[in-house]
């Protein structure tokens, strides 16, 4: 009993312990976020003193170009081989992916491939926009150059010829090109595309398809790519990209929507009381391709050997769209380019794609040809000269 007692004795004698004060959840959660703030706050200034990085670009296009989209010249712009570094020529564009930058060697204050109409042009001269690739934009002086001054000498009429071709551009490009270009109140419309539109699409999905996520994913980039940390984490996740497998890879732009394109572009120009010329591209490949192609177009377009052997056939598919869609829509008329060339080499530069110098004369001639045909065989309201 007397040890019970001593016990109680003892326990009763020792100091109580404070006890812990709880914290409440809600400020826990308030601590944590302050901290976490705190944390990328300090972070998005460091990146910002030290002015890391670069505004992502989202929607990039893969297709044989290290950087995704074109910035150097890589083809020779005037002179096949005479690559031009001096400075960059192409930059990123939120609509188009990208676009030639203006007031270069190459293009004028509007980004016009070079010679640009000045403002200061006649409102009574003829109109013409050409949308097309780097085979309506290279050469010293591309086909689309040498348009008003066929015209001139045959018709009396002026022209003002406004060159919209961007080289590795699509007809989905030349579609959305075209929207912008309206307010030129063109009267002819040269559109020269098929060649990009049948390349593979490296990052698995087509030009259409990339586009449509770019427009759902722009509202939410025009917010966050006003941080620093969005940049950084972007670009780490850009590094893991990989190609897609040649054998999966869809072509930028499928035969259906290529037809659907230039059909968009026609009732377009009808609303807008436009004629258009619709190219088939002409190429230097015959049935069987040359011995360098496989390794080229496996190099820089991830192409399989089979792929690249119905190179012909897929481009002649392309171009056979193009034929229809001139027989069944009231405001196109045909340019045949590729029947007219009929493979000639000496017409084309050795990659049997863009033209020579011989090419671009011939070319503008039977482009010429062709609208001339339309001036004299059809009455377009708002291309008839004015009388006094």
């Amino acid at each position: 009993m007397m040890a019970k007692a001593n016990r109680r004795k003892s326990r009763d004698s020792e100091p109580t312990k404070p006890q812990a004060t709880s914290i409440p959840t809600y400020r826990k959660i308030l601590y944590s976020a302050i901290i976490v703030l705190g944390f990328f706050g300090c972070l998005e200034i460091g990146l910002r003193v030290l002015n890391l990085g670069s505004p992502p670009v989202l929607g990039k296009l893969r297709f044989g170009y290290d950087t995704g989209i074109p910035v150097f010249d890589s083809d020779g712009i005037e002179t096949e081989g005479v690559i031009y570094q001096d400075m960059p020529l192409f930059e990123a564009d939120v609509e188009l992916f990208w676009k030639p930058i203006p007031n270069t060697p190459f293009t004028g204050p509007r980004g016009f491939r070079n010679p640009e109409p000045n403002d200061e042009a006649s409102s009574e001269n003829l109109r013409i926009l050409v949308l097309g690739d780097s085979c309506s934009f290279l050469g010293k002086a591309p086909y689309p150059s040498q348009l008003p001054s066929i015209i001139e000498k045959q018709t009396g009429r002026r022209c003002d010829l406004f060159n919209a071709s961007c080289p590795g551009y699509s007809s989905q490009q030349g579609l959305l090109r075209l929207e912008q270009c309206l307010t030129l109140k063109p009267h002819f419309i040269v559109v020269y595309f098929g060649w990009n539109d049948h390349w593979l699409s490296l990052n698995g999905c087509t030009d259409r398809e990339l586009i449509e996520r770019r427009n759902v994913t722009q509202a939410a980039n025009t917010i966050l790519s006003q941080f620093r940390i969005y940049w950084l984490v972007h670009s780490l996740v850009r590094r893991q990209d990989k190609s897609i497998d040649p054998d999966e890879a869809p072509m930028r732009v499928p035969i259906g929507d290529y037809e659907a394109n230039l059909s968009s572009i026609c009732n377009k120009a009808q609303q807008h009381d436009c004629q258009v010329i619709l190219v088939t591209a002409p190429s230097g490949f015959e049935s069987t391709m040359p011995a360098w192609a496989t390794d080229f177009f496996g190099q820089y377009y991830r192409m399989t050997p089979q792929q690249v052997m119905d190179i012909p056939k897929t481009h002649a598919s392309f171009n056979d769209v193009t034929r229809s869609l001139t027989a069944t829509n009231p405001v196109c008329s045909l340019c045949d380019l590729e029947k007219a060339f009929q493979h000639d080499p000496s017409l084309f530069r050795n990659d049997n794609i863009h033209l020579t110098e011989p090419g671009h004369i011939k070319a503008s001639e039977l482009v010429a040809s062709t609208i001339i045909g339309v001036l004299q065989n059809k009455t377009i309201s708002s291309i008839e000269p004015k009388t006094n």
